[in-house]
């Protein structure tokens, strides 16, 4: 149950952004896939470099070679927005760059990712690769065993004494928690299937 937990709240996640996700079964252990976000957050303490960038009906691409060279980062703009690159009115003055590149992103309907080491401007959503991660739930598909408990009684003077608890009978099945009914709960909750 420690893992399921977290397992839980990570497909809750991504259930509020409405990704692709698969969900299998492989020896006792559930294999899940998601896609990657944009990645811009392992860019990390670089994110927070202060920026002053004054843009007043320039072009995308001319913002973004200003960016690269201030921050040194790779800075890539797809080639259908090299073609016909959007003009960018932003003025701003000590702002961190995450927030510079939200603006960005909102003023020019773009989107930015951190791909492959760079970051990459484009007029479609950018997602990284997949990644898979197996969470071991094999404690929920062993069965949970029934051992008999110690006859209690309580002793009468000069008798045998008469029963405390009633033996405990063993049930007809063991219980055990289906893992394919897990993985479709999960599939269900994650991509919204019914």
């Amino acid at each position: 149950m420690r893992i399921l937990a977290p397992l839980l709240i990570a497909t809750a996640l991504l259930a509020a952004e409405r990704s692709q996700v698969t969900v299998g079964q492989w020896n006792g252990m559930l294999v899940v896939t998601a896609p990657a976000g944009d990645g811009l957050e392992r860019l990390g303490g670089r994110l927070a470099q202060r920026i002053t960038l004054d843009a007043r009906d320039q072009a995308l691409t001319e913002t973004a070679e200003f960016l690269r060279q201030a921050t040194g980062l790779n800075i890539v703009v797809a080639p259908e927005l090299i073609a016909q690159p959007p003009s960018i009115t932003l003025q701003v003055k000590d702002m961190a760059l995450g927030s510079v590149f939200t603006w960005i992103a909102r003023t020019a309907a773009v989107h930015i990712g951190y791909v492959n080491e760079a970051v990459y401007i484009a007029a479609a959503p950018v997602a990284g690769a997949a990644s898979t991660r197996l969470y071991d739930v094999s404690d929920l598909a062993l069965p949970i065993r029934h051992f008999p408990g110690p006859s209690l009684t309580i002793p009468a003077p000069g008798g045998t004494g008469s029963g405390l608890i009633a033996p405990i009978e063993a049930p007809a099945e063991e219980g055990r928690y289906d893992l394919d009914a897990l993985a479709d709960l999960i599939d269900k909750v994650v991509n919204g299937h019914k």
